[in-house]
């Protein structure tokens, strides 16, 4: 039972953040289509161009789409800018941000460059959302503006230089820092407080209760336990990155966040005692018999074992 039990606070953590995402009030038709969005570099395209001392951010805002005024940040580097102008936007009682200033169809926004210097460049924030219910996550852009200054063509050759922050990080003169970068990321997290109870588990699982064979062998476990994991994550990804902004929007839903939102109840009142939650006993037994023929220490059952982590531990090791 405390077993189950830790399952289920692990499971809790693992879908919770769709579900006390962004609340939609619209309730009309919710077994209906699902309307189509557009990607973010769709719905706001961004360019920009300079002249002198004066930059100029530009969007065009995607019909049913806008962006909000205060979302808007920047952020300098090897130049010094002041503050910047923006033109008069249309005020709305937004259901997320309460009345706000949003900007439709077009927007230009000027910035001062007081100083520039070498490899000057403008870091642009923003953020907008569907008038259909969906607001997309935070947006940087990246202007170069000491390369503008050289050559103040608005078009192709400016749009060369924007890159995004995923951009830079997976251009292939930077990819191998990226590597170890995120590497060393990854070591990191295992001297976290969150993971240290972890380590007696994890070793149980990839070593078993029987005495170590080896260092190779140990290794080849523990290679193929985070293989498991790693193959596991990358499924996910592949699966959200196709989805793209259908799959954030159908988590979303109210439908669907309602039925998260109930769910979480009914596991707040079962882990305080108000009711045994348990399988069915049919289950139970399956599950008892798959477990059993898992056999700690080789190689297929450490494999299952890092595919069920990834699905189910991970938050206690990445939070």
């Amino acid at each position: 039972m405390l077993l189950l039990r830790t399952l289920m606070c692990l499971l809790v953590v693992q879908v919770s953040g769709p579900a006390f995402g962004q609340l939609s009030n619209d309730f009309d038709d919710p077994f209906g289509d699902e309307p189509e969005y557009l990607p973010v570099d769709q719905a706001f395209m961004f360019d920009f161009n300079q002249d002198q001392q004066d930059l100029t951010v530009s969007f065009t805002i995607a019909e049913g789409y806008y962006l909000y005024k205060k979302q808007f940040k920047y952020v300098a580097k090897n130049a010094e800018i002041g503050e910047a102008s923006y033109p008069k936007g249309n005020i709305i009682e937004d259901e997320f941000y309460g009345e706000s200033e949003v900007f439709h169809q077009q927007v230009d926004i000027h910035i001062p460059l007081t100083q520039v210097s070498a490899d000057g460049i403008v870091k642009v924030r923003y953020q907008g959302c569907a008038e259909a219910g969906l607001c997309y996550p935070p947006t940087v852009k990246v202007v170069y503006v000491d390369a503008l200054a050289k050559s103040p063509a608005h078009g192709s050759t400016a749009t060369s230089e924007q890159y995004s922050l995923a951009d830079k990080l997976i251009n292939k003169d930077n990819l191998a820092l990226t590597l170890l970068l995120f590497l060393a990321l990854g070591i990191g997290l295992a001297f976290t407080p969150c993971v240290f109870p972890m380590y007696p588990i994890v070793s149980g699982i990839v070593i078993g209760q029987g005495k170590p064979k080896g260092l190779s062998h140990s290794f080849w476990l523990t290679f193929v336990y985070v293989q498991g994991m790693a193959i596991t994550y990358s499924l996910l990804g592949v699966a959200v990155a196709v989805a793209g902004a259908q799959f954030q929007a159908a988590l979303q839903h109210p439908v669907v966040l309602s039925v998260f939102i109930g769910l979480f109840v009914l596991l707040a009142v079962a882990l305080f005692g108000g009711f045994e939650l348990q399988l069915p006993a049919k289950w139970q037994e399956r599950l008892t018999h798959l477990s059993n023929n898992q056999t700690a220490g080789s190689f297929a059952g450490v494999f299952v074992m890092g595919v069920l982590s990834g699905l189910i531990a991970s938050p206690c090791t990445t939070a």
